[in-house]
């Protein structure tokens, strides 16, 4: 850990003060529509496939499957983490997180809904996994937004990870609205194994993303443009 930079700015105390303000001045700016948008939307696609990878996984496959699937899929976003993260601090997040939510949107519509096979349920779970690390660019974002307050970072860091907290809860339960085990079938498609409405849910949340994430770019601090 020590090898380690740090990814949001280390701030102390003015002298004499034993804790740094906490600074919600950032929620007045054009950067707060985009920030719970973009908060929310991406976590709003990953937790329902999450909670129900392994339900669909089951009617294809067996229970043990199941699992592994989603540890497959974890293992990939794993991947995902560590080079989101890397791209975001090099090389710029505004249009890698409009690219990680369209990405995100095409396997959500091409891969899930024509997987009718273990193969194929597999396949899904790496790709929506290698699309899926958008949290480890927040840091970026949270820095560009904090803009000449360094210290604010961590407060901005930490109000996406709320709205990801509430999204963890939400989302599973809208996907468990609309999953219908009692319209499952084969086949392939929007409606197959009763998944339609999540997959539709799915793939429309993580485009939205990909369009916050454009509306982010478009309003993030001008001093912060050249390198994105």
């Amino acid at each position: 850990m020590y090898s380690v930079r740090p990814r949001l700015p280390v701030v102390r105390p003015g002298a004499g003060a034993r804790f740094q303000p906490v600074d919600f001045s950032f929620l007045r700016t054009r950067a707060t529509a985009p920030l719970v948008l973009l908060s929310v939307f991406s976590s709003l696609s990953y937790f329902p496939v999450s909670s129900y990878l392994t339900n669909f996984t089951t009617s294809v496959g067996s229970s043990l499957s199941a699992d592994l699937c989603l540890s497959v899929m974890q293992g990939a976003w794993t991947v995902s983490a560590l080079v989101v993260g890397w791209s975001s601090d090099k090389l710029g997040w505004a249009y890698l997180l409009a690219a990680l939510g369209a990405l995100e949107c095409l396997v959500a519509f091409s891969s899930w809904t024509t997987a009718d096979s273990l193969g194929s349920v597999f396949g899904f779970a790496v790709l929506f996994g290698l699309f899926a690390g958008h949290t480890t660019a927040w840091m970026a974002v949270a820095r560009d937004v904090a803009g000449s307050n360094p210290a604010n970072a961590s407060v901005v860091c930490s109000f996406m990870f709320v709205l990801r907290g509430v999204s963890c809860v939400v989302g599973p339960l809208v996907a468990s609205a609309l999953y219908k085990p009692g319209d499952a079938g084969g086949g392939v498609g929007l409606g197959h194994f009763g998944f339609g409405g999540v997959m539709v849910w799915v793939g429309v949340m993580a485009g939205l993303s990909g369009v916050a994430g454009l509306y982010m770019a478009a309003v993030r601090p001008s001093s912060r443009r050249k390198h994105q």
